[in-house]
């Protein structure tokens, strides 16, 4: 008797909780939208993947890993990143890295979207001076910003959102 109590206890409370379940995707879509339309209206545009590629382009910028934030490192340099999308399927990432020599470097790396996990993600090691935007698909991180862990997220959220977009094409 008692094990026949459980068991109905546990299915009620299993049935009970599905509709909870099925709510959170909705949910996370609204909160999505939501994120995507205030896009929109900061970067003046109709189109998703213009302004999220604008608001990459501008954490990159506004949060940019520049030699004065670089105290006690031995060489300190800039690193400038900014993101293109050249062809369907393809996210460039351009970075430009200024020793403390003055020599300018440049380096573009190509990232094809299809069949990628299109969620990034970030780290920020203490005692470091700045964040990595990692992705499963590479050794080394994509990106580096100054260490702001709450940029470093938004930047990853981004990204994947991005990814997500491109790959609907």
């Amino acid at each position: 008797m008692l094990r026949s109590f459980v068991f109905t206890c546990t299915a009620v409370l299993a049935l009970g909780a599905l509709p909870v379940l099925a709510a959170t995707p909705a949910l996370e879509n609204t909160e999505r939208d939501s994120y995507l339309n205030q896009l929109k209206q900061q970067h003046v545009t109709t189109s998703e993947r213009t302004a999220l590629l604008a608001q990459a382009n501008n954490l990159l910028s506004q949060h940019a890993l520049l030699r004065g934030y670089q105290l006690d490192q031995p060489q300190p340099q800039d690193f400038l990143f900014s993101l293109q999308l050249p062809e369907p399927g393809v996210l460039r990432i351009r970075e430009e890295r200024t020793g403390s020599d003055g020599a300018l470097h440049i380096k573009n790396r190509s990232l094809t979207v299809y069949g990628l996990n299109p969620f990034f993600d970030y780290q920020c090691k203490k005692r470091q001076p700045d964040c990595s935007i990692l992705h499963e698909s590479q050794q080394t991180p994509l990106l580096r910003i100054v260490r702001r862990p709450e940029a470093a997220a938004e930047l990853a959220k981004v990204l994947s959102y991005l990814m997500r977009d491109i790959q609907r094409d």
